[in-house]
């Protein structure tokens, strides 16, 4: 009940895939012990923000901008394992 932190705890991920690429990445995951449904959704985090600074940041923020297509690179040259067996809507 309440608190200031962030409602999904796989937001504390985001920057696994914005800062390291795929060893340092798979050791932080397997340091920490997040699960692959974990791992996922801080991944889909990542995507989301990193679609927007690729892009949005291009002439503003030169050195954000960067950040955000390495993120897009990393997502998609090793995307995270995604367990066949989740629930399905509807």
């Amino acid at each position: 009940m309440g608190g200031l932190g962030p409602a999904d705890p796989a937001l504390g991920l985001v920057a696994a895939w914005h800062v390291f690429d795929v060893g340092p990445r798979q050791a932080l995951q397997t340091d920490l012990g997040s699960g692959d449904v974990e791992w996922a959704r801080g991944a889909a985090w990542a995507l989301q923000q990193a679609l927007g600074v690729g892009w949005y940041h291009l002439d503003s923020n030169p050195a954000m901008s960067p950040m955000g297509l390495r993120t897009l690179e990393r997502l998609s040259a090793h995307p995270p394992a995604v367990p066949c067996d989740l629930p399905r809507l509807g």
